[in-house]
């Protein structure tokens, strides 16, 4: 589990350092204060020797089109598309530098930078991304150098992770996990705390959605012909519960927030943090809504839920400000923030 983190030159972060995280944290901030950076920043740092992290981010953005047998390795879209996004103000000659210090000790650095070529495009010669090449210094040993899209090695993650980007949808993998493990009934419990009359859920065999049963309607319903809040719920509920490797690992949420109504966000936050416990798992969060913020410092305080963090983002042109709290000063943050409550 992740204890402290560096950024610099990844994303609209120019250096950023964050440390004394908790078992569960929150990153609050306006929009383009760059929370969803500091996710991804974590999430690829918890398998450093993969060279597909990276670009990993951008399809969790939905800036690249996945298609993994007929893309995957292929220059197939502009390199620009695939590569420049990621360096801080779209400058290939900073360098990207991601290190962090788990909680037993270790500490790993990653240094990466682009690899241009000359290739003629349009009957004109032109300098393009061909590669992302990283530099990996475990405890500050020799260092381990990947590549991509030149190196496919599947090697094991430091810690299990799962990503939850406001883009992702119930794989049918998790699906079948669910059922394997027998944890439907735990599913479904989650969802009742948002609509009591769920009663159950099914896939569609034929092309793979889901189905909601309700006690009070007579045919399956969609999945997505609810709202916003019970498609949220159901996708977190079956990426912790569908996802055998998550025991001791991470789970990462981008926009808890998104289609919550407050009360159900108090609900939300009772079963992550008994998760937490459960499970094992660091959990990270961002928000921009103050009605998550008073949520999640509710629950905490009721639970009396110590080991929690709540890091404030706030970016004046190339700095990012970050002010902690933790569980003692945490009645003051709602107090001290200037943001939009919706």
């Amino acid at each position: 589990m992740f204890k402290k983190i560096t950024i610099e030159n990844f994303r609209g972060i120019k250096d950023l350092t964050i440390e004394d995280f908790g078992k569960v944290n929150l990153f609050v901030g306006k929009n383009n204060s760059c929370k969803t950076s500091v996710l991804e920043a974590l999430f690829i740092c918890t398998h450093p020797k993969s060279p597909f992290e990276y670009l990993s981010t951008n399809f969790m953005r939905g800036l690249v089109y996945l298609d993994t047998e007929r893309r995957l390795g292929e220059r197939s879209l502009p390199a620009e598309f695939n590569y420049e996004s990621l360096f801080y103000n779209l400058d290939i000659n900073n360098k990207i530098s991601l290190e962090f210090t788990a909680f037993d000790g270790k500490k790993v650095k990653m240094i990466s930078k682009p690899l241009i070529n000359s290739v003629i495009e349009d009957g004109s010669l032109k300098e393009i991304i061909t590669a992302l090449e990283t530099s990996i210094i475990y405890d500050e040993k020799e260092p381990l150098i990947v590549k991509y899209p030149s190196d496919q090695a599947n090697s094991q993650a430091l810690f299990s992770r799962v990503y939850i980007s406001p883009f992702k949808a119930v794989l049918e993998k998790e699906y079948d996990n669910i059922t394997k493990q027998n944890n439907k009934e735990k599913v479904v419990n989650i969802l009742k705390q948002i609509d009591p009359s769920i009663s159950s859920f099914e896939a569609l065999t034929t092309r793979f959605s889901i189905l909601i049963k309700k006690d009070n309607i007579k045919n399956l319903v969609p999945l997505k012909g609810f709202g916003d809040g019970i498609n949220k719920i159901f996708n977190i509920a079956c990426s912790i519960y569908g996802n055998e490797l998550l025991e001791k690992g991470i789970l990462l949420i981008d926009e808890i927030e998104n289609g919550l109504h407050y009360t159900a966000q108090e609900k939300l936050w009772n079963w992550l943090f008994e998760i937490a416990e459960e499970k094992n798992i660091q959990i990270f969060a961002t928000t921009h809504s103050i009605d998550t913020v008073r949520a999640f410092t509710k629950v905490a305080k009721d639970k009396e839920e110590k080991d929690i963090r709540l890091f404030r983002l706030e970016k004046y042109d190339d700095e990012i400000i970050e002010t902690k709290y933790n569980y003692e000063n945490l009645e003051t943050a709602v107090e001290e923030m200037n943001l939009d409550p919706r």
